[in-house]
């Protein structure tokens, strides 16, 4: 009798309304259970049935029992052992606890190096968290041979029990995991058999290649790209022909990877006459794209998709996919160029982002660093922010002159607010008071940069007010430091005797009677010539 929990699932999705609940048969104690559920209230009765089944689903089933007692020596005896002791020591307390943050999906990119580091220590994964690694083994195949180092004994008896978890087997006897294994565990084999040894794993394949489905095939076919050569480029170029189309491209993608292949060939002769460097008027160097016309038998058999996956049209899209699959180097070659001299001529051409596309999915199929260096620099310098877009206002000749324009009047600007500070600052006369020496409107300059001590007769400025105020004064020194001023009769006394002043005109300037006061000891300015 099959278990209640996929029924329910299944009636669930249909719903309550379509299908009245009705609770279904199930042996045991979860039985027992089921038929405690009230089914007056259908929607109720399904979510109470679910919750059971699916508690009942996740804990599993009892084990058999191993009989051990000599009374019991003719009873029937189950075909479970029990596991080999463990002969690795379990990781300490520390190295769990971050194994069980990584399992809920915190720092999880982190686990392969943590597996190998345990592996490297000689240690075990703790018992308790056995279930829930090999779960993941499950859904991350590449994590297996990691896994298997460290699970310890007691993993790999865990891992025989559960049909689910056949991919933890000793993969030490590839021939009899592939012949007997789940998908899973036939690729989980070929990842840590490719690696080691190509032709062996390679062997695997061919050997049940006519039994496999179309999905098995593509699947098996990824595999081989760990570690690629020549000797694989027939069993490859034989599965370009196959009638399913993620086995061809599969077979294609990895073919791609080898720069030698047939493949690459002739991907090299579709574009050398689509992209071509020529010669100005006056000798600059400027590269010619062209679309390719159609998507024949040939391309599709090759890899290249007929129908665009972007926002691109057909002819870029088929063009893209060529520039991905052919070997950066070629255009060293053909071009007699470097990759900088190569990004940087594409730079004018309307189909820049392409290119650049094209070649930046090459360098990281190839592993060349000169080119993907070439395209990001450019990528870079022209500010774009994603695949296919680039501002096209950067392209303009106003632009850099724009620029430089703007640098220089920074430039200048320095330049002058350093001159105002530090050297000498203009100043506009807007009284008569200092007539006729300066009279309003009169424009002078104040020298900042030459020490000076305040002298009798200097025009200085000023910036503060009796009032507080920030106004620019401009007046002639009368009194120095210590010296005691009055004014009477519109002249000016210093220390009792009247002072000689030439540029007063009497009958222009009336001065009231100020003083006596003493001039106090401060700093008064600097010196101003107008």
């Amino acid at each position: 009798m099959s278990h209640p929990w996929l029924p329910l699932v299944a009636h669930a999705i249909m719903g309550t309304d379509r299908r009245p609940f009705k609770r279904p048969a199930a042996p045991g104690r979860v039985g027992e259970q089921l038929a405690l559920v009230n089914e007056l209230d259908s929607e109720r009765a399904l979510l109470d049935a679910l919750a059971l089944a699916g508690l009942h689903w996740r804990a599993g089933q009892a084990p058999p029992t191993l009989h051990r007692e000599a009374s019991l020596r003719d009873a029937p005896r189950s075909t479970l052992h029990a596991s080999l002791p463990d002969d690795r020591p379990r990781c300490t307390p520390l190295a769990a606890q971050h194994l069980r943050m990584m399992l809920s999906d915190q720092y999880a990119e982190l686990l392969p190096e943590w597996l190998d580091a345990l592996a490297r220590a000689g240690l075990r994964v703790p018992e308790e968290k056995l279930p829930e690694l090999l779960e993941r083994g499950r859904a991350r195949v590449g994590l297996l041979p990691a896994i298997h180092k460290v699970a310890g004994q007691r993993g790999h008896w865990l891992a025989a029990q559960n049909p689910d978890w056949d991919f933890g087997v000793d993969l030490s006897h590839p021939e009899s995991v592939w012949d007997t294994g789940r998908r899973a565990a036939r690729l989980a084999l070929l990842e840590h058999l490719r690696p080691r040894d190509p032709a062996r794993a390679r062997a695997l394949v061919v050997r049940t290649w006519k039994e496999e489905n179309a999905g098995d095939r593509a699947a098996f076919v990824s595999k081989l790209a760990l570690g690629p050569s020549a000797d694989d480029e027939e069993f490859l170029e034989a599965a370009l022909d196959d009638r399913s189309k993620e086995v061809r491209r599969a077979a294609a993608d990895v073919l791609a990877g080898l720069p030698q292949s047939r493949l690459c060939q002739r991907m090299q002769d579709r574009l050398q006459p689509l992209v071509t460097l020529e010669r100005g008027r006056l000798g600059a160097k400027k590269l010619k794209v062209t679309l390719p016309t159609a998507c024949d038998d040939g391309m599709i058999r090759d890899g290249v998709d007929s129908k665009p996956k972007t926002g691109r049209g057909d002819k870029a899209w088929w063009l893209l996919q060529m520039l991905a699959a052919c070997p950066p180097t070629f255009w060293n070659q053909t071009l007699k160029q470097s990759p900088a001299e190569l990004v940087k001529l594409a730079g004018p051409t309307e189909w820049r982002n392409l290119l650049l596309d094209g070649w930046a999915r090459a360098a990281a199929r190839y592993h060349e660093t000169a080119w993907a260096e070439a395209v990001l620099d450019a990528v870079l310098l022209a500010g774009r922010v994603s695949a296919g877009f680039r501002p096209r206002w950067f392209t303009r000749w106003y632009v850099p002159l724009s620029i430089l324009a703007l640098y220089q009047f920074v430039a200048v600007l320095q330049i002058a607010l350093f001159f105002r500070d530090h050297v000498a600052e203009a100043f506009r006369v807007s009284s008569r008071s200092m007539s006729d020496t300066l009279i309003d409107g009169d424009r002078f300059l104040v020298e900042k940069l030459l020490p000076w001590e305040p002298a009798r007769g200097d025009v200085v400025v000023y910036r503060t007010a009796p009032d507080g105020s920030e106004v620019n004064f401009v007046h002639r020194i009368v009194g120095l430091p210590g010296e005691r001023v009055e004014v009477r009769g519109s002249r000016a006394w210093i220390d009792g005797r009247e002072l000689e002043e030439p540029y007063v005109r009497d009958d222009k300037w009336h001065r009231p009677d100020f003083g006596p006061v003493v001039v106090p000891f401060v700093h008064a300015g600097r010196a101003a010539s107008a």
